[in-house]
């Protein structure tokens, strides 16, 4: 038996490990039109070191590592991004670890962000993603100002998913991506995305200033 002093250590410990732990299993990697998601501490979330957090829309995960008994490694999240103090966000996608038991650790200093949509216009508390029912992807600030929306071409998407190489994509009726981040790149080349011709990626400023300032053009690359 602990005695009572044991068991405050215990539950100290306990409290100390679990710290920047949170339950993904719920999470779903995609949604179906007219679906709308406010930015605020409703949404599930995870903090880092150095203050930043990710509110997390949709989760992906990729595992291939093993360590012990459980399956371990990382995994994409979408959502809406801050570094800290976290009086603006970016709906962005970011690389979390992940277990194949359902949870996200924040045991990094910050998340590797490889996508977002709205560099040089961030959005405040209370900000909205939101699916419409015509197909359309819509990012708002908290005003309702537009922000951001995806470029279909006219072309109603009826589902979108976050696929195992990190992509968020549109899906047509006809099961045709109509969008994909990956080819509306940032400043981030991630392993099986390509740059196509004239295509960039752009630098930000600082890792804390995501104003855009330098290019790198796909016939840079070549």
């Amino acid at each position: 038996m602990l005695s009572k002093q044991g068991l405050y250590w215990f539950l100290f410990l306990f409290l100390f490990l679990i710290k920047g732990v949170v339950k993904a299993s719920d999470y779903r990697p995609g949604a179906q039109t007219f679906t709308l998601w406010h930015n605020n501490p409703s949404l599930p979330q995870i903090g880092y070191r150095d203050g930043s957090q990710i509110r997390v829309i949709f989760l992906r995960t990729v595992l291939q590592y093993q360590i012990l008994s459980s399956r371990y490694g990382p995994a994409f999240a979408c959502g809406f991004f801050c570094h800290a103090p976290c009086t603006s966000f970016y709906f962005s996608i970011v690389i979390v670890n992940a277990s194949d038991s359902g949870f996200l650790y924040s045991d990094v200093q910050s998340p590797p962000v490889v996508w977002s949509a709205n560099r040089d216009h961030p959005i405040k508390e209370n900000g909205t993603l939101q699916f419409t029912r015509k197909g359309s992807l819509i990012l708002r600030d908290y005003d309702q100002s537009l922000v951001w929306s995806a470029e279909t071409w006219g072309v109603p998407a009826v589902s979108m998913q976050l696929t195992e190489t990190g992509s968020l994509v549109l899906i047509d009726k006809d099961n045709a991506t109509v969008w994909a981040s990956y080819e509306n790149p940032t400043d981030s080349w991630v392993l099986g995305q390509t740059l196509k011709e004239g295509q960039q990626l752009t630098a930000n400023i600082s890792p804390m200033n995501w104003t855009e300032v330098m290019s790198l053009t796909s016939a840079m690359l070549v």
